[in-house]
C-alpha cells in the first residue's frame, strides 16, 4: 500500500493520513483511495471537519448535531452524484471501485477544514485575523479536494480537477447563504 508513517504519527495512522492530506501529498490520496479499510476513517474526517466548522462558525461553544449530519450527508450525496455524473462530464473512465475510492480520497481531503476551529477560538472583534484564517483554510481545503479529485480520476489537468472539486464547494456556499 502506501508509505509507512514515521516518527510521532506512526502509531496514529488516521492522523498521519490527515496530515498527509493536509500537506497535499498525492501518495496519501493514492493510499487512502485504494485502501478499503479506511472508509470509516474518511467518514470520521468529514465529521471532524463538520464539527470544526460548526464550532467555528456556529453560536458559542456548541456544535449543532444537525450541522454535522447535514455536512456528512451533503458530502455523501456529492460523492454519489459525482460517481454517477463525473466520469461523463470529465470524459474519464468509470470503474466499479471509483465510488469508494472517490469517497475515501475526498473524505480525507476535508482534513484542512478541521483547522477552521481556530476561527472560533480567536476572541471577538479581530475581523482581519478571522478573515485571514477563513480564507487560508478555505483555499487549503479546496487545494486538498482538488488534489484528491485529480489523483482518483487520474486527471492530467489541474484546472479540470479544480472545476470538479468546485462542484462540492460552490453548492455548499450557496446552501449556507440561503440557510443563514
Amino acid at each position: 500500500m502506501g508509505r509507512e508513517a514515521r516518527g510521532p504519527l506512526a502509531k496514529l495512522p488516521m492522523l498521519s493520513r490527515m496530515v498527509g492530506a493536509g500537506l497535499l501529498d498525492r501518495h496519501t490520496f493514492e493510499e487512502v483511495s485504494n485502501d478499503n479499510s479506511v472508509t470509516i476513517q474518511a467518514v470520521a474526517v468529514v465529521a471532524l471537519a463538520a464539527m470544526a466548522i460548526g464550532f467555528a462558525l456556529g453560536p458559542g461553544l456548541t456544535i449543532p448535531i444537525g450541522f454535522v449530519i447535514y455536512w456528512v450527508s451533503w458530502w455523501g450525496v456529492w460523492v454519489f452524484l459525482f460517481y454517477l455524473l463525473g466520469p461523463a462530464l470529465l470524459n474519464v473512465s468509470n470503474s466499479d471501485a471509483l465510488l469508494g475510492q472517490f469517497g475515501r480520497a475526498t473524505g480525507f481531503a476535508q482534513a484542512p477544514a478541521v483547522l477552521i476551529v481556530f476561527y472560533g477560538v480567536i476572541p471577538g472583534p479581530v475581523q482581519t485575523l478571522h478573515l485571514v484564517i477563513f480564507i487560508t483554510v478555505a483555499l487549503w481545503w479546496f487545494a486538498a479536494l482538488t488534489v484528491a479529485v485529480r489523483q482518483v480520476l487520474k486527471l492530467r489537468s489541474g484546472l479540470r480537477a479544480a472545476a470538479a472539486a468546485s462542484t462540492f464547494i460552490v453548492p455548499t456556499i450557496l446552501i449556507d447563504l440561503f440557510i443563514s
